[in-house]
């Protein structure tokens, strides 16, 4: 679901924290691995994420270990500018631009769970970044994308990295995101 406060791609989008965006709005269910009691048959990965979500709110650098990954699948069709070609498939980290809150809720199988929620404000990112997303966002309607969360790895028992959540969106119109 794409939610926006304005109905047309503007270069304002992203210039300040004053000003309207658009918020994509993902929802990813823990696997059976973070449901099943710790031990020491967990790989790296899951127990990096487990110690992410027992720290992240009172840890800001461990906060601050969340990147996002986007890799752009019609990278050569959609019309993509050539400088923004050299980082399609790379991590980027978000850093202060990510907020987290942690809520009560229920897997789709009915347990109860935390929840984590993650807002990342594009708007405080530096200059340069806003302005390629910016740039993007016209085109948005022709790209086939998968977008990737996850945990910076920082020591070697914590590498390699896993992907934690991941999802594909295709041909996003922002022509019909809902007004909020």
């Amino acid at each position: 679901m794409i939610k926006s406060t304005v109905q047309k791609a503007g270069l304002a989008v992203f210039q300040t924290s004053g000003n309207p965006g658009y918020s994509l709005v993902l929802y990813f269910e823990p696997g059976v691995q973070l449901i099943e009691p710790p031990g020491d048959s967990q790989s790296a990965a899951v127990q990096l994420l487990l110690k992410w979500l027992t720290t992240f709110d009172t840890n800001e650098s461990t906060k601050e270990r969340l990147k996002i990954k986007v890799n752009v699948l019609n990278a050569e069709s959609c019309g993509i500018p050539a400088w923004a070609l050299k980082y399609n498939g790379h991590g980027c980290m978000l850093t202060k631009s990510n907020r987290m809150t942690r809520l009560q809720g229920r897997t789709k199988s009915g347990l109860e769970c935390s929840v984590v929620e993650c807002d990342v404000d594009l708007r405080e990112w530096n200059l340069l970044c806003r302005q390629g997303v910016n740039s993007i966002l016209p085109i948005l309607g022709n790209i086939d994308f998968t977008l990737a969360l996850i945990i910076q790895g920082e020591s070697d028992n914590e590498l390699p990295e896993q992907v934690l959540g991941l999802v594909r969106l295709n041909f996003l119109d922002l022509e019909r995101a809902q007004k909020w």
